[in-house]
């Protein structure tokens, strides 16, 4: 198409707009009208090609010498990464785009790496440097480290999604992190605090009754610490109805919350939570508790093993550690798989081998080891180096295999249990890097609730004070008689119960209709802030000493909150 053909005013590069003719006018008579370009062209000529030529200048080779170590790569791929500190040096202006060389005084092989990262975009820490050295060389070259990334709330409300958590606000997405996120709010806390105590206290109380004094019931006159056997017996049955009654009533609650009921009995930390607790109402079926018979007896005590069992690896789901381990056995299953063929392997080649050696005649029982299913204990202890001492043979034959046997455990099992280990401490750095991301997103949330206090606080502040809040303090016994007036209306207006105290309900409807709506948590820093004699309430006093805090610039600023919580980030980073 012509030139004519595009609708009018449309700029296009050059010194010229072109201006379409209007209906009815003769295509003769348009003609183009000169005036200034108005698209951020380079004012450089293009020359043959156009403007959308490639730049032959990024493809100039550079020199980097780092560490007095040469290397060499393309402007164009120094710039793939823009905000990091190579490619602000590769774009216009910068020494390597401008003299084609740089010198660096850091480690080379660290750089060799970073190098890469520009190359085929992929970031992979060197195997001979730690973690927290490679993290030192991405902050200098201004790379994010993936295992130091904060996630946003966003990307955190999606996984917590994914994991059933509701998707709107309400009583069931309460519910939910609660139970499911211990570092939510205070009430989760103290939920997990006190789940923590009742497991403590049922395991507790599964140990003491076992004790023989307790157990056997053949002086029925027996008191211990003040109590009767009896008494003793009823509270450990009462401990029990209390902790089980917990735990179901946890797991109606967090079933009710979950949006993934399919999926909800499917994981395995839910799996566990049921067989702490099934197991006793399992007790209740009149058929196995009032059993007389052995069988039933023996499915009995199963059933509290199974409850106890359920109960202790309940507590593994509050340890960091224990989910380490947890995590590396379900990510070596293919190591676990040849460490358990081999052991089977080489345990019914022991077996077989004692019982042929201590049995020179099968057809005669002459010796401990009258079969193989026998000799298997006694391969699998030796084996895995054990050794008990319960079952030992007696001929020279039998103790010859025997010493092969535990040399050939030391090769069976080591190199697999090895592997198993490099794992268990890869799970555990990364353990140790969701610890640290998580210190630091509470962190960062606390930074944004004493931002929203001290926002809250300087727009009630501004409120008071009115036009005298850009003086600085240099008031006129006028401005300060009126101010005085205007907080004491104030004091009233938000004291709506007329109590002479103002409470954190009142404060945040106050707040509120400032335009600054803020959470229970930040209402309750405010307050603290405000609250001198801290009585949980703010008098008349306390509200004017507050006045003279703005009047002053006394409030904490942006600064100040940016300078403590850095400390505090520093803080936490050490620990973790």
């Amino acid at each position: 198409k012509g030139v004519s053909d595009m609708a009018g005013g449309v700029p296009v590069p050059g010194n010229i707009i072109i201006d379409a003719p209007k209906t009815g006018q003769d295509p003769k008579a348009f003609k183009p009208v000169a005036m200034e370009r108005t698209q951020p062209w380079d004012d450089e000529d293009p020359g043959e090609g156009g403007f959308l030529q490639e730049d032959k200048s990024l493809s100039r080779i550079v020199e980097l010498n780092c560490g007095g170590i040469r290397f060499e790569t393309m402007i164009k791929t120094l710039q793939k990464h823009p905000g990091t500190m190579l490619t602000d040096l590769a774009s216009k202006g910068g020494d390597l785009f401008e003299n084609g060389y740089i010198f660096l005084d850091r480690d080379p092989m660290a750089f060799n790496y970073i190098l890469n990262f520009y190359r085929n975009d992929r970031l992979v820490m060197p195997s001979f440097m730690n973690e927290e050295m490679w993290h030192q060389e991405l902050e200098h070259y201004k790379i994010e480290n993936p295992a130091y990334r904060i996630p946003t709330e966003e990307e955190l409300d999606l996984a917590q999604q994914a994991q059933g958590k509701p998707p709107r606000d309400g009583w069931k997405q309460w519910l939910w992190l609660v139970f499911e996120e211990p570092a939510s709010n205070h009430v989760a806390r103290f939920v997990s605090i006190l789940s923590i105590v009742i497991i403590i206290v049922g395991v507790g109380a599964f140990i003491a009754e076992t004790h023989p004094s307790i157990r056997v019931k053949e002086d029925q006159a027996r008191y211990i610490s003040g109590l009767h056997v009896d008494q003793w017996a009823m509270l450990f049955n009462l401990t029990e109805i209390i902790v089980v009654i917990f735990f179901t009533l946890e797991l109606l609650i967090r079933f009710i919350a979950n949006t993934k009921k399919l999926q909800f009995f499917l994981k395995i930390p839910n799996v566990i939570d049921f067989v702490a607790v099934f197991p006793f109402y399992l007790d209740l079926i009149p058929g196995i508790s009032g059993g007389s018979a052995t069988l039933m007896l023996r499915v009995l005590r199963l059933v509290r093993v199974i409850r106890i069992v359920g109960l202790v690896l309940k507590l593994g789901k509050y340890s960091a550690g224990a989910r380490v381990l947890a995590t590396t056995v379900t990510s070596c299953g293919r190591e676990l798989s040849v460490l358990s063929v081999l052991l089977i392997i080489d345990s019914i080649l022991v077996a077989s081998a004692i019982f042929f050696c201590e049995n020179p005649n099968v057809d005669i029982e002459g010796s401990e080891f009258n079969s193989i299913m026998r000799a298997m204990y006694f391969a699998v202890i030796t084996v895995t180096t054990v050794g008990y001492g319960d079952y030992t043979p007696v001929t020279v034959c039998g103790e010859v295999v025997a010493c092969f046997g535990g040399l050939s455990g030391v090769f069976v099992l080591g190199l697999p249990i090895s592997i198993i280990g490099v794992k268990f401490q890869e799970r555990y750095y990364d353990m140790l890097s969701e610890l640290r991301v998580q210190d630091e997103r509470m962190r960062l949330l606390n930074v944004d609730k004493r931002l929203q206090a001290m926002r809250g606080m300087q727009a009630l502040g501004a409120k008071i004070l009115g036009p005298n809040a850009a003086r600085n303090g240099k008031l006129t016994a006028k401005d300060k008689e009126k101010i005085k007036r205007v907080t004491l209306a104030i004091f009233r207006e938000v004291d709506t119960d007329k109590s002479g105290i103002i409470d954190a309900e009142e404060l945040g409807a106050a707040l509120s209709k400032l335009g600054a709506d803020v959470d229970i948590e930040v209402l309750h820093d405010i307050m603290a802030e405000m609250d001198e004699d801290n009585n949980g309430g703010i008098d008349s006093v306390e509200f004017g000493l507050f006045v003279e805090r703005c009047i002053r610039g006394d409030l904490p600023n942006t600064t100040d909150v940016a300078s403590s919580t850095a400390v505090s980030g520093k803080g936490e980073t050490k620990r973790a």
